[in-house]
């Protein structure tokens, strides 16, 4: 028997106007027993809403993260740092993106960073996404772009519908259910060889230090034998 929901056990959960972001914030509190203001709900609610622009999974990490602060003053809402649940939520966020993400797609970040460029936000009919991966896993270029070993282009959009990067709707289209998941995969590459170029550049400047260290350390002057006026001097008295 199949685990997945078929048919009309599916729904689409698409993204949440900033009430119902609202609400559910406000329904959680009352839950939970948060001490808050109508004025303190607004605001943190209102930024979850922004920052997450209502869809659903970030709406998730966005409460998660504040719940997170609210342990530590003990349920005041009050008592929060707002700049600290932004944080948490921006790691939560980066995290989910990372769990989403898996070996064969990290191991052809850049095959998939290609692929959904081609792919407007709009989405794309099936057909045309399996030519495009088709196409661009054979392409030529400096990185490695082939799909990963045993799949073959049916089988690599499967994968990456499992995910969650693509989520066919009631039209057939695919499109995405997470459309800044999208823009991260799309700049993770050149994100990724950035801190590998800083690292490196970090690395080289290290061993530079460390040989001049050494150089300096051989070529210092003995003071037992050193030479010049103050010696012939000395020697004189």
């Amino acid at each position: 028997m199949s685990s997945r929901l078929t048919g009309d056990n599916l729904r689409t959960l698409g993204a949440l106007a900033p009430d119902e972001v609202h609400s559910c914030v406000r329904q959680m509190f009352d839950r939970c027993r948060v001490n808050y203001t109508a004025g303190q709900l607004k605001q943190f609610a209102g930024e979850i809403a922004e920052r997450s622009e209502g869809w659903p999974q970030h709406v998730r990490t966005g409460t998660a993260a504040l719940f997170g602060e609210l342990d530590k003053t003990q349920g005041d809402l009050g008592s929060v740092d707002a700049a600290a649940v932004k944080q948490r939520a921006d790691t939560y966020r980066e995290n989910s993106y990372l769990e989403r993400q898996s070996e064969a797609m990290r191991w052809r970040g850049n095959l998939v960073a290609n692929i959904l460029k081609m792919i407007p936000e709009a989405g794309a009919p099936p057909e045309h996404v399996l030519r495009l991966i088709a196409a661009k896993a054979n392409e030529k270029g400096p990185e490695p772009r082939g799909l990963p070993p045993g799949m073959n282009p049916e089988d690599f959009l499967d994968h990456l519908i499992h995910q969650g990067i693509f989520q066919p709707d009631k039209t057939g289209m695919l499109s995405y259910p997470i459309p800044s998941l999208r823009n991260w995969l799309i700049k993770r590459p050149e994100a990724m060889q950035a801190r590998f170029d800083q690292e490196s550049e970090r690395a080289s400047w290290s061993v530079f230090d460390t040989r001049m260290e050494k150089w300096a350390e051989q070529f210092k002057p003995d003071r037992k034998h050193r030479s010049g006026p103050d010696r012939d001097r000395g020697a004189g008295r």
